[in-house]
């Protein structure tokens, strides 16, 4: 399994009342991860990641296809869960061309699409405001094409245009999967020691 890229991000002008725009920089001029907010893009170099909005007003989270060749194109479903605590958020990847790659969804949307859940590719659950994986899932046909890499990043894009704060971290609870999707991210510290081993979730 390869390395995850390390990342820094910007977080620039307001998309709309929800979103800001968003980008990830994979260059080595500060900290990562580390957060830059500004009117004024911070690198001269081209984004890993970024935000749009579509002509809907829906959030894009574009990722070219260029840095993660083997991972499908897909759309997500993005659940908060306020009535957690803490509030927890969950990122539900579609790999079909219903929406266009990127395009971020919600519940009440979603209801109207008739698309069974049981049909995700991958799904990321983690904490609003303290962003630590709770769960991360990806489909056995998806598996071994960097999709995990594509769904946290994705993950990541979206807490910081939403404006959440931290960065996607874990390790402490993990499936054998997970202890393997776990060992890309040494010397991270955005890995934290494994203390649970969990079992498979499929």
């Amino acid at each position: 399994m390869g390395k995850f890229v390390t990342l820094w991000f910007w977080q620039a002008s307001r998309l709309n009342a929800e979103w800001f725009e968003a980008y990830s920089f994979s260059n080595d001029e500060r900290e990562k991860p580390s957060l830059s907010r500004s009117p004024v893009k911070p690198t001269n170099d081209e984004p890993w990641s970024y935000t749009s909005l579509d002509d809907r007003g829906k959030l894009l989270v574009h990722v070219p296809k260029e840095h993660l060749p083997d991972a499908p194109s897909m759309w997500y479903l993005l659940v908060r869960e306020y009535g957690e605590y803490p509030p927890k958020q969950t990122l539900i990847g579609f790999a079909n061309d219903m929406y266009a790659d990127g395009t971020v969804i919600e519940q009440q949307e979603f209801l109207k699409t008739g698309v069974e859940l049981s049909s995700r590719a991958a799904a990321i659950r983690w904490g609003m405001g303290d962003p630590k994986i709770e769960q991360i899932y990806v489909a056995e046909q998806h598996r071994r094409k960097r999709v995990a890499t594509k769904l946290i990043n994705v993950a990541d894009i979206v807490n910081v245009a939403g404006n959440w704060g931290g960065f996607i971290y874990g390790g402490d609870q993990v499936t054998e999967l997970g202890s393997q999707l776990a060992s890309s991210w040494t010397n991270s510290i955005r890995l934290i020691e494994t203390k649970v081993k969990l079992p498979p979730m499929d």
